[in-house]
């Protein structure tokens, strides 16, 4: 299952392939017909196949959008937008995302490096587990005044569950470390 989403491309380009050779044969051995009907075939395989892959919602798609919306409401310091990406029952989670949002104020962050480890629609309630490198600078308030800071740091695996109302949350198995080379 692995080797499709990794190399969905050239599947696609084999699949217009075999198609049109198909349907080139069972149209007519007729020079004209067989070319234009596999090169109409192949076309059609292949727009397809983009349709596919960019515009149909997947697992992959969402949890990549519940982590930059995620981002965007810590980087925007907005505690309840944050809180509402992280499970109910993730209270490590909650707990750090309270002390920390809106307090620090950012003037730059960045995900990078961003890959599904895996999605388990079979587990109850789903899971998937992630891994990227997230990146901020900005400044916050210490008890000598502000302060600035720039980190780096990689999320080696982050869970995340599908809750009742069909949306990705983070829990709060979390296994990060600072990056190297920082």
């Amino acid at each position: 299952m692995r080797i499709f989403t990794l190399y969905y491309p050239v599947w696609i380009l084999v699949a217009a392939a075999i198609f049109a050779v198909g349907y080139a044969v069972a149209t007519g051995t007729n020079k004209k017909v067989f070319l234009t009907s596999g090169i109409a075939a192949a076309v059609a395989t292949l727009l397809l196949g983009v349709f596919c892959v960019y515009f149909l919602p997947t697992d992959e798609k969402a949890v990549r959008k519940t982590i930059n919306e995620t981002k965007n409401a810590v980087v925007a310091g907005d505690v309840d937008e944050t809180l509402e990406h992280i499970a109910d029952d993730a209270t490590k989670t909650r707990a750090l995302a309270r002390m920390y949002v809106g307090r620090v104020k950012f003037r730059n962050a960045k995900i990078t490096n961003f890959k599904v480890l895996e999605v388990n629609r079979l587990a109850s309630p789903p899971r998937a587990r992630v891994s990227f490198r997230a990146g901020a600078s900005g400044t916050y308030d210490s008890e000598f005044g502000a302060a600035s800071f720039a980190t780096l740091v990689d999320f080696n695996v982050v869970e995340m569950r599908l809750g009742p109302d069909k949306e990705w949350r983070l829990t709060d198995n979390l296994d990060f470390s600072e990056a190297s080379g920082f």
